[in-house]
C-alpha cells in the first residue's frame, strides 16, 4: 500500500506512478477543461493543434487521499484533440514511464518525451512541434524552476497558451533569501517589492509583476482569473494561471473556471 512519504508506486501497469495528494484531483479537472474547450474550439481554424508539458510526471499518479490511481494531464491529453505532443520532465523514472505509456497507446510518431531540464530542451521542444501549430502549454514545475527567458524563447514566433501552476506561498516563504533563483524565474529583481505589501496584497502583486513581464511578449492581462489549489488544511498550495495573447484564450478560461466545480457542486467564483 503506498505511503504519504513514498515517492513512486507501482500502477497496475507496471510502471511508475508518482505519489500525490488529494488536492490534485482539482488542478487536473481544471485543466482538462481548458485543455478540451481550446483543442475543441480551435480544430476548424488551426489544421495542427499541439500540447506540450513542463515537468510532464509519469503519466499516471497515486491519490493517497482518495488511494487510486488517476492518469495525469499527459495521458488525458493525449486523449483529445490535439495533433502534436511533447513533454518534458528532468527525472529519469518518470519520463521513462511516460515515453512507455505513450508507446502502449499507440502515440510515440506524434508525441515526444524528453528528459532534461525544461531550461535547456527548448530548441527539441521547437523542433518537435510544427511552427505554425496552436499551442497550449502547460507549465507545471514544484516552484518556480522555469526561467523566463525559456518561456520567451519557447513562445517567440508561435501562437502558445499558458497554463501555469503559481507557486506565490513558497514565494513567500524563501523571498528573504538571496539565491532562491526568482530573478530567473520573473527576469527581473524587483519581485521583491511585492513582497512588502500587505499580506492580502502579495499575490496579485506577484502575479501582476509576472503577467507584466509576459505582457513584454504580448500575453494580455488575465492574472487575476485564476484556481487556487488548497491543501487538506485548506491552505493554497498554488494557483492555476491562463496566460493568452489572444482574447479567444481568456474566453475558454472563463468558461472552464465559470463552470461547476472538480466534485461538481459549485462553480469558481463561488469559491
Amino acid at each position: 500500500m503506498p505511503t504519504a512519504d513514498t515517492e513512486y508506486e507501482l500502477a497496475p501497469d507496471g510502471l511508475a506512478a508518482r505519489v500525490v495528494g488529494p488536492w490534485v484531483e482539482r488542478k487536473v479537472y481544471y485543466v482538462d477543461r481548458y485543455a478540451a474547450i481550446f483543442a475543441n474550439g480551435m480544430k476548424k481554424q488551426w489544421k495542427r493543434r499541439a500540447y506540450v508539458e513542463l515537468f510532464a510526471g509519469p503519466g499516471v499518479s497515486y491519490d493517497r487521499g482518495h488511494r487510486q490511481f488517476i492518469d495525469g494531464s499527459a495521458l488525458r491529453a493525449l486523449g483529445m484533440a490535439f495533433t502534436d505532443w511533447a513533454f518534458v520532465d528532468l527525472d529519469p523514472v518518470a519520463s521513462s514511464a511516460l515515453d512507455q505509456r505513450i508507446a502502449n497507446r499507440g502515440r510515440s510518431g506524434q508525441a515526444k518525451v524528453f528528459k532534461d531540464d525544461c531550461n535547456n530542451v527548448v530548441p527539441r521542444l521547437r523542433a518537435a512541434i510544427p511552427a505554425d501549430a496552436l499551442t497550449l502549454a502547460f507549465i507545471d514545475p514544484t516552484n518556480w524552476q522555469v526561467k523566463l527567458s525559456t518561456i520567451a524563447a519557447l513562445v517567440e514566433n508561435r501562437h502558445v497558451d499558458l497554463l501555469m501552476t503559481f507557486h506565490e506561498g513558497s514565494m513567500r516563504r524563501v523571498g528573504h533569501l538571496e539565491d532562491c533563483n526568482l530573478d530567473e524565474f520573473f527576469g527581473t529583481g524587483t519581485w521583491r517589492d511585492a513582497l512588502t505589501r500587505p499580506r492580502h496584497q502579495r499575490l496579485d502583486a506577484l502575479l501582476g509583476l509576472y503577467n507584466a513581464k509576459l505582457g513584454e511578449l504580448n500575453y494580455l492581462p488575465s492574472f487575476n482569473l485564476r484556481v487556487p489549489v488548497k491543501n487538506t488544511k485548506g491552505v493554497v498550495m498554488y494557483d492555476l494561471v491562463l496566460f493568452s495573447r489572444n482574447e479567444r484564450g481568456i474566453d475558454f478560461w472563463q468558461k472552464a473556471i465559470n463552470g461547476p466545480n472538480e466534485s461538481g457542486a459549485r462553480g469558481f467564483w463561488d469559491l
